[in-house]
């Protein structure tokens, strides 16, 4: 390949001249006299060029192979915001500074993306990789925080984050609400939350109300299958005997089963209820 090298008009008359005078005072020759002023006159009328010479590609203008790789093969990679390639890309880039950027190419609503800075300067090989499958551990100060995502629960912490959530956002009474980053968060840092001072009262799971119902549901449980169990025994009884009041004693139990029954159904509707609440 060649290049051409670019001088001054001035410094080129000076070595022509230069030259000229020497040849002109050693050679008294018309033809060579004649040859250097035609000579000073293409140099005047093209001064920008003076020669041209080999040089090797490697040392002008070279190029580096950059990967791209990432652990999805549906994401997209972009270089200064032009397509490069699905899940892995290799460019040829001169030097420079490019941005480099992966999506996650799936339809959620919130996808993660990954943006990076790459500065070329020599031609050496360039490797980048981007981790979309990757389990978090989020710790927290205080330990048993809620953590929502799009306000749907995914757990209290300590937890481990599944691959794929952008963003959560961590909530616990009396603590100010934060929300966190997933692509900017530090695995080895403790995420504290500002306490409030302020602090609703306990937890449904720690109130006497809870601890009432679910001991109701319990014992109304066990109370129905109990009458329900002695109304089929007094049924089976009657059907061999033929007694009325054996009949009077099946009705009787089976009422007190469905009362039990239905006072069941109301605890577990109660407990529901505060849970949703909270």
């Amino acid at each position: 390949m060649k290049y051409l090298i670019k001088l001054p008009a001035e410094t080129i008359s000076d070595i022509v001249l230069n030259s000229l005078h020497g040849i002109i005072i050693k050679s008294k020759s018309a033809a060579s006299v004649i040859k250097l002023i035609v000579a000073v006159l293409l140099f005047n009328l093209f001064p920008n060029y003076l020669f041209a010479q080999d040089l090797s590609a490697g040392q002008v203008n070279c190029k580096a192979n950059v990967l791209i790789e990432t652990d999805n093969d549906s994401s997209i990679i972009f270089i200064n915001h032009n397509f490069a390639g699905r899940g892995n890309a290799k460019e040829k880039l001169e030097a420079g500074t490019y941005i480099i950027t992966a999506e996650d190419g799936s339809d959620k609503w919130n996808a993660k993306k990954f943006s990076d800075t790459l500065k070329i300067e020599d031609c050496a090989d360039k490797e980048i990789n981007f981790t979309f499958n990757s389990e978090i551990y989020l710790q927290t100060d205080p330990l048993d925080v809620y953590v929502y995502n799009n306000d749907t629960l995914v757990g209290h912490t300590p937890l481990f984050i599944s691959p794929g959530l952008n963003s959560i956002t961590l909530q616990k009474p009396g603590y100010k609400e934060l929300n966190i980053n997933l692509n900017q968060y530090d695995p080895d840092k403790i995420v504290k939350l500002d306490y409030t001072g302020k602090f609703n009262g306990k937890r449904f799971f720690e109130k006497d109300i809870f601890k009432i119902l679910a001991g109701s549901i319990v014992v109304l449980g066990g109370a129905t299958a109990y009458f329900k169990l002695k109304a089929d025994d007094k049924f089976d009884q009657y059907e061999i005997t033929g007694d009325n009041e054996l009949l009077d004693q099946t009705r009787k139990l089976d009422l007190y089963s469905g009362i039990t029954f239905t006072a069941l159904q109301i605890n577990f509707g109660l407990l529901l209820y505060y849970f949703l609440a909270e």
